[in-house]
């Protein structure tokens, strides 16, 4: 094998990994998305309110997710829950819960962590909010842990 073949071997693989590794990611959200759904009981066929807000690397610089060329040493990736509490089809306000997307030894399998350590944050965006979204809020206010 060439020179040139190997490296474009190396190049074409780590590629490869790259798409694996963003394609687990989005998995590992999606199945986030319908836990906190059916926790916080916000309507499934509602828009999804999942949203990437704030991410950062392992050393703390801001990062695209769509940018992302590997977690690092630790194999993570930190950022914020962006989630609109539904009350039917009305939106009540917007919860921000931290969490962390921590790669395992398998290849391309991820496991979420959220809010661990962190505080949830609620941003009602109407008078009374805070009450009518009660529910919702008590239960995404526990604890979650390792959600695979």
């Amino acid at each position: 094998m060439s020179l040139y073949a190997e490296y474009a071997e190396t190049v074409r693989k780590r590629l490869q990994d790259q798409r694996l590794e963003r394609i687990a990611l989005q998995n590992a959200a999606g199945k986030l998305v319908e836990v906190l759904h059916s926790y916080a009981g916000i309507p499934a066929q509602g828009p999804s309110p999942l949203m990437l807000t704030k991410s950062v690397d392992h050393d703390g610089y801001p990062v695209s997710p769509s940018e992302l060329d590997d977690f690092g040493d630790n194999r993570s990736l930190r950022f914020g829950l962006a989630l609109t509490v539904m009350w039917d089809t009305i939106p009540l306000g917007q919860i921000v819960v931290p969490a962390m997307v921590k790669c395992t030894n398998e290849s391309g399998k991820f496991y979420v962590q959220v809010n661990n350590g962190g505080d949830v944050e609620f941003y009602p965006n109407m008078p009374g909010t805070t009450e009518a979204a009660s529910e919702a809020w008590e239960r995404l206010t526990a604890e979650f842990d390792e959600l695979k």
